[in-house]
């Protein structure tokens, strides 16, 4: 379960086919619900690792 390995802000990629289901609810009204069906995922980082805006900054006289 991907959610197990991503969180809020986590970049991932994904490959896949878009399927729309039709569902029914308890009160007779019909409705589609989109769904993505993932043939695979990619861990890309997060937003953080991707943005050089968030990268710590040292002076060359720190090292």
């Amino acid at each position: 379960m991907a959610a197990n390995y991503v969180r809020k802000g986590s970049l991932i990629g994904i490959q896949g086919a878009l399927k729309i289901d039709p569902l029914t609810t308890r009160d007779g009204h019909n409705y589609h619900k989109p769904v993505i069906r993932v043939d695979r995922m990619d861990l890309l980082g997060s937003k953080r690792d991707n943005d050089p805006s968030t990268v710590d900054r040292y002076g060359e006289t720190e090292f």
